[in-house]
């Protein structure tokens, strides 16, 4: 049950964007805090994951509410705004890769004493492509806010951190079906 409610969690941090507003993440968050106070029961590496969960879900709520006022507020929404936003945005990615950071070591963990070398793999795996995906993100963000012009003629690189997000998120979808099949279908078997 505690597998299912992470993959909820994990669906639901794909960033649908409806407008100026995505809406999911900061549900996304509060589900996988859910499973991760579940989980931590299981293996003690989930805690820290739960700490950076509690700064996650407030940090995604008012990236919301920031977006909900951009929408509402369109052109005028203050000089404030797209620095604030900026700061925001990068504070959700931040804490969102922080938190699947520990998430990993405890399905690492968890696949090491279940003896699922595949959910090793795939916390390992995961990563890289989470380093990969935070780096590119920030630099292309920063550069794209500091020198908007950077990217003229090149605008196709603006989409490979939006690519290679939802890639690392599936990625994660992918591991917590694997820790449900796997995990909870041979616990429920024993």
């Amino acid at each position: 049950m505690r597998s299912i409610w992470l993959l909820l969690g994990f669906l639901l941090m794909f960033s649908f964007p409806v407008g100026e507003i995505t809406l999911l993440p900061a549900l996304g968050f509060a589900l996988i805090l859910f499973a991760v106070l579940r989980m931590e029961k299981m293996e003690s590496a989930f805690k820290k994951a739960k700490y950076t969960l509690f700064a996650a879900i407030p940090i995604a709520t008012v990236l919301l509410a920031l977006q909900i006022y951009k929408t509402v507020q369109g052109e005028n929404a203050g000089e404030w705004y797209d620095v604030t936003y900026l700061i925001t945005r990068i504070a959700c990615e931040a804490v969102e890769c922080l938190t699947m950071f520990f998430i990993y070591l405890g399905v690492r963990l968890i696949g090491r004493n279940a003896d699922v070398p595949q959910l090793e793999k795939q916390s390992s795996r995961n990563m890289t492509v989470m380093l990969v995906y935070a780096v590119s993100f920030v630099f292309i963000t920063l550069v794209r806010h500091f020198m908007p012009s950077s990217f003229e003629g090149f605008e196709i690189v603006l989409v490979y951190p939006f690519a290679l997000g939802y890639i690392w998120r599936a990625l994660n979808v992918w591991t917590a079906y694997t820790l449900l099949t796997k995990i909870s279908v041979s616990k429920e078997n024993s």
